[in-house]
C-alpha cells in the first residue's frame, strides 16, 4: 500500500509551502487529496513525484499553465506525446533565447551609460539621467 502524508509532511518532504501545495491541488496541478474523517488531506506517493515534477518544470521557466500541459502528456500518454513534448520543450528553448537577447541589449545599453558617466558632473549635466530622458 502507498504510503501517505499529511499536507505537513508532504511539505517537508518536497520542500514546498503548504500554501502552495492547496494551490497547485485548487489549479488541478495535484489530484484531489483524500480526506481522514477529521478532515486532514492526505496525499499519496505520487503527489511528491508531481510536485518534484513541477518544481522542476518551473526551474526551467515553464509557467503553471505550461506545466499542466505537460502532466496531461505525462499521465495521458499516447503515440505523438514524445514529438508533443519536445516541441514544448523548443517553445521554451526559443522564448528564453529571445528573452537572452533583449537582456544582453540590456546590458550593453547600461554598459553604455556607465561609460558616459563622468563621476565630477552635477546631476542636472548627467549623462545617464539624460539617455533615459532620451537626449543625447
Amino acid at each position: 500500500m502507498d504510503r501517505l502524508f499529511t499536507i505537513g509532511h508532504l511539505s517537508e518532504v518536497s520542500h514546498i509551502s503548504i500554501d502552495t501545495i492547496r494551490y497547485y491541488e485548487k489549479l488541478g496541478l495535484l489530484a484531489p487529496a483524500t480526506r481522514k474523517s477529521s478532515g486532514y488531506r492526505l496525499y499519496s506517493e505520487d503527489t511528491v513525484q508531481r510536485l518534484r515534477f513541477i518544481k522542476n518544470a518551473k526551474s526551467l521557466g515553464f509557467t503553471l499553465k505550461e506545466i499542466r500541459g505537460l502532466l496531461r502528456l505525462k499521465y495521458d500518454p499516447n503515440d505523438t506525446a514524445c514529438h508533443e513534448v519536445r516541441k514544448k520543450v523548443e517553445e521554451k528553448l526559443n522564448e528564453i533565447n529571445e528573452k537572452i537577447k533583449i537582456l544582453q541589449g540590456m546590458k550593453m545599453a547600461l554598459g553604455e551609460m556607465v561609460i558616459s558617466c563622468k563621476h565630477n558632473k552635477k546631476t542636472d549635466e548627467c549623462p545617464v539621467l539624460k539617455s533615459l530622458d532620451g537626449l543625447k
